[in-house]
């Protein structure tokens, strides 16, 4: 389909005519296909302010026949917009009430979230299901033995309880992975139940699955993770749990427990299945006659004994734990799914980064999964849903609160919070705790271990590895719309190149900005320097040691600075760091702005605002 090799409507693409000097922005407006030509028919279209360059550049390039016009170009495709939820086309055509039905986990879940339970506290007989908080809970974690701390394991206790719906209320680099890992593998190995895992965003539930992987406790898990096949092309290698892995090797590690006709089912997909990712592998898109005849012939293959390979994996290899993106648990539970007739095995579901889910996905898969029980695990203070969109917009009030959110503010839901954060130096704490989390956050870093840039470097006050540079160059505003500084971006790369002078790894280095077109200002140099670079929309759930974080824009309106100013955003931009946080800013644009001057006031009480010229008094050159 073309919408699985990524030509979807709304899809962002960058368009260069050949000849002009720059690409545009556009966007998929529609897709045509063509297979018995093997073709895709593509309508682009413009953002408005890019109309007349787009067309200069056509008419400057192009070939006239005509009326018409005839030019080259290249196209790439963009990231699916942060905003986009995928889930949204499958509930659009459900009824989203259709299962839960009295006596349904789903409407005992539905009571409790929207009150029609006692507000208050739980049910009479809910106190019974209460599991003893253990006095110690250890683990061995990619072969380093882990001990969980008190709210650790009142939030493993929380979720095996066996409530129809809890949430945890888990702040950054507080285990929060780790904990959900623990209830799965707990309920699947010691109640015997099957658990679904899930989060919006592919990365996300790879990163839970290997959190399990990771965990030699649980190394009797039978782990399975559907991925598609449009993101395992973004994924730089498959798990040995992903589904298609599973079932290539299924004839061969479960031979004796096969007949001769699942024996040749399996034989059958995994040649075709190996035919096909050789060729979607290939970077050349020109196909030869017989290449497109053997492709054909992989896809039927695969297509054809996909029913049956199922039935045979949930025969000789049940999962305890399936993981799975909730826009892809909502295709996969449908009548016509890829899990068809095995959901009612399944009781658990453990939802990780609650806080990306938007409300409506919750009904929707209490519907399509009454029996299930909840359990959803996310930070009511990171990024939302819809996170593009103005809280007074029609999105922002009626589809865009998070489900983490939702079920916090729900008397009648059982809730654990974890407050130890493990991320960042002790010290760094203070900045989310005054911006976001109210002094509820407890630092769990031991301070010898953050002491990169403490022993590379000074600090105003001798021991917060913080530091606020104040940019006296001014923003402009590009052709996308999107802000740049080039003051701001030239101390930027100064601090890099003192930073890999003193011998700091690029990969230990993050450049982290609020707006696109500073991040393309620097694309360049980093791509070079072997520096990560992304914009705070883009970042949560990632960290490094060293975060550069850059604010840009310079002389605005406060009233216009919702984006920059907004607190959950800046929240996920100041504690992606482990070892060191520099802030470049214009001091007397945000100081004008609500959370801005919180953070700056923060700083201030620790020295810590220093001019960018003054840069070589902290951090010397080589």
């Amino acid at each position: 389909m073309s919408s699985e090799a990524g030509w979807a409507k709304g899809r962002p693409t960058e368009l260069w005519v050949e000849g002009s000097l720059e690409a545009s922005h556009m966007l998929v407006h529609h897709v045509g296909v063509n297979p018995r030509g093997r073709e895709l028919h593509i309508t682009l279209i413009a953002h408005r302010w890019s109309h007349s360059s787009v067309r200069q550049a056509v008419e400057t390039s192009g070939r006239r026949v005509g009326a018409q016009i005839f030019f080259d170009a290249c196209i790439k495709l963009g990231r699916p917009p942060i905003m986009a939820e995928p889930a949204y086309e499958i509930i659009s055509r459900m009824n989203i009430f259709e299962n839960i039905l009295p006596g349904t986990i789903a409407d005992a879940i539905i009571n409790r979230v929207y009150g029609l339970t006692p507000l208050g506290c739980a049910e009479e007989d809910d106190e019974q299901q209460e599991a003893p908080i253990e006095e110690e809970i250890s683990l061995t974690i990619q072969g380093h033995p882990t001990v969980l701390t008190p709210d650790q394991r009142q939030a493993v206790a929380l979720g095996c309880a066996g409530y129809p719906i809890i949430a945890l209320q888990a702040a950054f680099g507080t285990g929060k992975t780790v904990v959900g890992a623990a209830i799965a593998a707990r309920q699947a190995l010691s109640a015997h139940e099957k658990i679904v895992v899930t989060a919006s965003t592919n990365a996300a539930v790879a990163q839970f699955a290997e959190t399990l992987l990771s965990i030699a406790d649980y190394s009797e898990l039978v782990i399975l993770r559907y991925v598609s096949d449009t993101a395992m092309a973004e994924e730089r290698s498959p798990l040995p749990v992903d589904l298609n892995e599973v079932l290539k090797s299924l004839g061969d590690d479960f031979a004796a427990n096969l007949s001769d006709t699942d024996s040749a089912t399996c034989a059958r997909f995994r040649a075709g299945r190996l035919r096909y990712e050789q060729f979607a592998q290939q970077e050349n898109l020109e196909m030869s006659d017989q290449d497109r005849e053997e492709f054909i012939l992989a896809e039927k293959d695969v297509s054809e004994t996909l029913g049956e390979m199922i039935s045979i994996m949930f025969a000789v290899r049940p999962p305890n734990v399936l993981c799975i993106t909730t826009a892809s648990l909502l295709n996969a539970s449908d009548e016509k799914g890829i899990f068809a007739g095995y959901w009612d095995d399944f009781s658990l579901l453990i939802c990780d980064e609650a806080s990306q889910v938007p409300e409506p996905v919750f009904v929707a898969i209490a519907n399509r999964l009454p029996q299930l029980r909840h359990v959803y695990i996310g930070d009511i203070h990171q990024l939302e849903p819809h996170v593009r969109c103005p809280r007074n917009s029609n999105p922002a009030k009626f589809g865009a609160r998070s489900v983490i959110n939702l079920l916090v503010a729900a008397r009648a839901v059982p809730s654990a919070s974890l407050v130890t954060t493990f991320r960042a130096h002790p010290l760094l704490n203070g900045l989310p705790n005054t911006v976001a989390y109210e002094g509820t956050l407890i630092g769990g870093a031991n301070p010898a271990q953050r002491r990169m840039l403490l022993d590379l470097m000074t600090f105003p006050d001798g021991e917060t590895p913080f530091l606020f540079l104040d940019v006296a160059g001014n923003s402009e505003r590009a052709t996308s719309r999107s802000h740049f500084n080039e003051a701001e971006a030239t101390v930027c790369t100064s601090i890099i190149d003192r930073l890999m002078g003193k011998g700091v790894s690029p990969a230990s280095i993050y450049i982290i900005s609020f707006y696109k077109e500073q991040l393309r200002r620097l694309e360049e140099y980093a791509a070079r320097a072997g520096i990560e670079l992304g914009t705070v929309d883009s970042v949560q759930g990632r960290e490094k040691d060293i975060v550069i974080l850059l604010t840009t824009r310079t002389d605005f309106d406060p009233l216009t600075a919702e984006f920059l100013d907004d607190p959950q955003r800046m929240n996920v931009a100041l504690t992606r760091c482990r070892q060191r946080l520099f802030v470049l800013g214009h001091v007397e644009s945000l100081q004008r702005v609500n959370f801005w001057s919180v953070v700056l006031a923060w700083a201030s009480a620790r020295n810590a605002i220093v001019p960018a010229a003054d840069l070589g008094n902290y951090l010397s050159a080589v």
